[in-house]
């Protein structure tokens, strides 16, 4: 993380991500948590990123969330 200018991450609570990573059918809800575990915390993520998108809420709020830091990078030089 610190050989970059800028980072992004992009959030949801554990339990939507395992929601949403079962929806997909690819994997058990053991290999899921099993590689949530493996990643760093998504607290530590949050805690390093310059801008955080939080996917929880509705398609719509992710993507004004997305429009808005889009706009804070084009401003950056």
């Amino acid at each position: 993380y610190k050989s970059f200018d800028c980072l992004l991450v992009t959030w949801c609570p554990e339990p939507l991500q395992i929601e949403r990573a079962l929806a997909r059918g690819l994997a058990s809800e053991a290999d899921v948590r099993r590689r949530l575990a493996r990643q760093i915390p998504a607290a530590d993520k949050k805690n390093y990123a310059h801008f955080v998108i939080d996917t929880s809420g509705s398609l719509a709020s992710t993507e004004a969330q997305t429009r808005a830091v889009f706009q804070k990078l084009v401003t950056l030089e």
